[in-house]
């Protein structure tokens, strides 16, 4: 970002990568070239390290995420190609516009998924994560499911303060997964 900052500040002074005429006409500069060079290569960059996390068995986050990453340098880097060959075909802007409000949804979906109290995933997520391991389990796999009712937690709580009480919420979450990868990594 910062070789492309340079670039076009230099650009301003001897119109190198680019320049418009006295007609208000754009023209590419005979070093035009290397502006896609550079963008492109943080595009073939943040690909190469999608693809990576797709084929990586250990990862066991989100696959929808990752195939919406593979998305968003695809669909940028075809238009390129096409406002390359067709400069007057503004396509390019558009598309990247597309490929990042997808990603802006995918990220406002998971920041609404926890439970601001505890931390925890909210039902929500519970659904999303079981189909997503019925997608993808093999024979071998194996779902444990954990839940905990506090029965009347609200006047308990509302007793306490929020803040004492939302402390104890996540002491016990803490408290939980710490149990719950240790039961993992003994089995």
């Amino acid at each position: 970002m910062l070789a492309m900052g340079f670039l076009l500040i230099l650009n301003l002074f001897n119109g190198f990568l680019f320049y418009v005429d006295e007609s208000n006409v754009y023209h590419r500069g005979p070093f035009f070239l290397m502006t896609y060079l550079l963008a492109y290569s943080y595009i073939i960059a943040a690909y190469i390290r999608t693809i990576a996390g797709m084929l990586d068995k250990s990862y066991s986050g989100d696959k929808h995420t990752l195939r919406l990453l593979i998305f968003f340098p695809a669909a940028p880097f075809a238009a390129g190609l096409v406002q390359f060959i067709c400069p007057r075909l503004p396509v390019a802007c558009g598309v990247l516009a597309l490929s990042s409000l997808l990603l802006y949804l995918n990220w406002i979906d998971q920041l609404i998924s926890p439970d601001p109290l505890t931390g925890l995933n909210n039902r929500k997520m519970l659904n999303y994560f079981y189909d997503q391991w019925v997608k993808n389990r093999s024979e071998k796999d194996v779902m444990n499911i954990l839940m905990i009712d506090a029965n009347k937690f609200k006047p308990i709580n509302d007793t306490i303060r929020t803040h004492p009480g939302r402390q104890g919420t996540q002491e016990n979450r803490g408290e939980s997964e710490g149990r719950r990868k240790s039961a993992f990594q003994e089995s």
